[in-house]
């Protein structure tokens, strides 16, 4: 059993640690692992893992994040501890133990594909999103946003799309949306 607090560096909004001489980006988005070995050893434990998943590798990861990385830690492998985001302290918490009582809000989810789905409340309407720790930006459907603030447009990428320039928008608080 084990608990480790790693520091987090966030990477144009993409959650990284350094482990074991691996750097790894925090994807809870991703359903599987890949690395650019065929074992990963994290937290005392090695696993198996894949050099890609469909079209995304670790070359291609690095240059869609335009930083280097060696791992894409994804809900394979991290669905097996409790976790702690604290981005105000830029650390993230793992731990393995069962009876471990973590300081923080728990957060609630439904899963599909393992991937963490979460009930977000936009406009007063429940709405499910999924929880995607290594994208840089979030996605509502058109109508979701359509009392929402332009901010301009910006670049983002989705693995085996490439990149791509979209829309950002931004909740008008002064009007009790939210």
């Amino acid at each position: 059993m084990q608990t480790r607090t790693f520091q987090l560096t966030l990477f144009d909004g993409h959650p990284i640690i350094e482990y074991n001489g691996n750097i790894i980006l925090i994807d809870t988005g991703s359903p599987a692992t890949i690395h650019t070995q065929p074992t990963l050893n994290f937290m005392g434990s090695v696993f198996p893992v894949q050099r890609a998943y469909g079209p995304l590798t670790i070359p291609g990861l690095i240059e869609l994040l335009g930083t280097n990385v060696t791992t894409l830690l994804g809900m394979d492998k991290l669905a097996l501890y409790k976790i702690i985001f604290d981005y105000p302290n830029n650390t993230i918490t793992f731990s393995n133990e069962n009876d471990l009582a973590f300081d923080g809000e728990r957060v609630v989810f439904t899963t599909v594909l393992n991937i963490p789905v979460i009930n977000a409340i936009i406009n007063q309407r429940t709405i499910p999103c999924f929880l995607d720790s290594g994208a840089k930006l979030s996605y509502l459907k058109a109508g979701e946003t359509r009392n929402f603030q332009n901010l301009g447009d910006t670049e983002d990428f989705y693995p085996g799309y490439g990149r791509f320039q979209t829309p950002t928008l931004s909740p008008l608080r002064l009007r009790g949306l939210f």
